[in-house]
């Protein structure tokens, strides 16, 4: 069997990959910025879409397009959704 589909098994593979980006090189960045900043966006990123993800299980179908700049900047840092 495999795993359980569920928040918690969401949330490790989010983290996983956020591992991945911490141990890219500098120029990583499409934008040619530093790797912390990649970092950064990244970690911001992710907060972004446990946030949709956390959304969506309680039934609030908002687009993510429909995220201003500011609403992400608060999720991002915000806590993590779950």
């Amino acid at each position: 069997m495999g795993d359980v589909h569920n928040l918690a098994l969401a949330k490790r593979i989010f983290l996983s990959d956020e591992e991945i980006v911490k141990l890219c090189g500098e120029g990583a960045s499409a934008d040619g910025g530093s790797r912390d900043e990649t970092v950064r966006r990244y970690c911001g990123a992710t907060k972004v879409s446990m946030q949709w993800i956390e959304n969506y299980t309680e039934f609030d179908f908002r687009s993510l397009g429909s995220y201003t700049r500011d609403d992400r900047a608060a999720i991002a840092a915000a806590d993590d959704a779950f």
